[in-house]
């Protein structure tokens, strides 16, 4: 009888490892991850809560105090709280007297519930199953670790088909009209994938084919990234147009600060988007041509004479700039910084006004320009896939070439960019 007694006891200890498995566990909503042993069982349907077994003894898990479970057979289950359509959905295999009383029931039925989902298909986008008590199943879907959304899948029962209309002639004059509304939100999903987007019309509402549709939905999205995300080249021009401010330090002390000119500029650009900067990071070099006025104020003074005047200077300069910035988001219109360095070499320049002095005249003649100019630039803007719009603002050591004199000219531009 002791032999019998042991020989249950071994018995009842495989059969314990054979129910339960030990590399199960579960996360709780605050995201503590515990091992556990659980039950090996299939459910028919969702399970409203899961029964386990952990170091502190037996516990009840439930979808609104758990994240996720892992169970014997590798399956995994996340729990949610949800609004579910509980509408009917299989009207085929319902007789005709049923589906005459639900002609005038077209109307979707919503309840809010917590459940348990069962994970199809894991990745950035996530397709779950749910069988309800009803024994309706539902497929939900999720982005990016999202709230799951349902696809929306519809049978209803009409009394005559309509031209145009999916319908199926399933008893007595009883037509089911079918709404693959789903489709479009399928449609929305695999926007980047042109060829998923052709497909989507082949795909019924079962696991197997939603499965393999978000298998591929995943691969493309995977193989999407990798190619959006290499090194890019882009060219396009932009137009500066605003004002430039001339400030004049003399060796004197004195100090001259002019009125606000006319100053824009013409350039071609080249940009480069390095991979792995998700497309932010942008350096950027350009050449162009730069014309700024220069409201002057010089004074000439002599042992019998002083004369004042406010000749005005048109400088022309051509130009190559090297420019960094950065996105500060990805939207459509993206925000973003940026900086520089500009270097440009005088071409020509007029003179447009001055006085009548002779001797002033033939100062203000002789007075000398700077051939090269270094500016630093500064921009804000937004930008999107073809535009870009900024607030520029640049300061240029200035022009005078003249020892013991020193100019700075602030520049106040507003840019529009095109890229081809």
């Amino acid at each position: 009888m002791g032999k019998k007694l042991i020989l249950l006891f071994i018995l009842f200890l495989l059969n314990f490892r054979n129910l339960f498995s030990q590399n199960t566990y579960y996360i709780t909503s605050s995201g503590d991850t515990v091992a556990c042993l659980m039950k090996d069982r299939e459910w028919r349907q969702n399970p409203i809560s899961i029964l386990v077994h952990t170091d502190n003894g037996d516990k009840k898990l439930t979808p609104l105090a758990t994240k996720e479970v892992k169970t014997n057979s590798g399956e995994i289950y996340r729990g949610y709280s949800l609004l579910l359509d509980v509408s009917p959905v299989k009207l085929s295999n319902k007789s005709g007297i049923e589906l005459a009383r639900m002609l005038n029931d077209t109307i979707r039925k919503f309840e809010n519930d917590s459940a348990f989902l069962r994970l199809l298909v894991g990745g950035e986008f996530s397709l779950y199953e749910l069988i309800d008590w009803r024994n309706k199943t539902h497929f939900l879907y999720s982005v990016d670790g999202s709230k799951p959304v349902e696809l929306r899948y519809r049978e209803v029962p009409r009394s005559q088909s309509y031209y145009g209309v999916n319908m199926e002639n399933v008893a007595g004059g009883i037509y089911v009209e079918v709404r693959n509304e789903f489709f479009f939100q399928l449609d929305t999903l695999s926007q980047f994938n042109p060829v998923l987007q052709n497909i989507i019309p082949t795909i019924k509402y079962e696991r197997n084919s939603l499965a393999d549709f978000f298998y591929l939905l995943n691969k493309s999205q995977v193989d999407f990234l990798a190619k959006k995300d290499v090194t890019k080249y882009q060219w396009g021009f932009n137009l500066e147009a605003g004002a430039n401010k001339l400030n004049n330090f003399f060796p004197n002390g004195k100090q001259y600060h002019s009125p606000l000119c006319p100053s824009y500029s013409f350039n071609i650009f080249g940009t480069i988007i390095p991979a792995g900067s998700h497309e932010k990071a942008r350096f950027t070099s350009e050449i162009g041509y730069h014309s700024y006025g220069l409201n002057m104020q010089s004074i000439y003074d002599s042992s019998s004479n002083k004369y004042t005047s406010q000749p005005f200077y048109r400088c022309n300069y051509i130009h190559g700039s090297v420019l960094v910035s950065y996105d500060l988001s990805t939207a459509k219109w993206r925000p973003y910084l940026g900086f520089g360095f500009r270097y440009g070499s005088l071409t020509n320049y007029k003179r447009i006004a001055h006085d009548s002095g002779n001797e002033f005249r033939m100062a203000i003649d002789s007075f000398g320009l700077r051939h090269d100019e270094e500016i630093l630039l500064s921009e804000c803007g937004l930008r999107s896939k073809k535009i870009t719009i900024s607030l520029m603002y640049e300061r240029s050591n200035g022009y005078d070439a003249r020892s013991g004199f020193r100019t700075i000219i602030d520049y106040y531009l507003v840019k529009v960019g095109y890229i081809f």
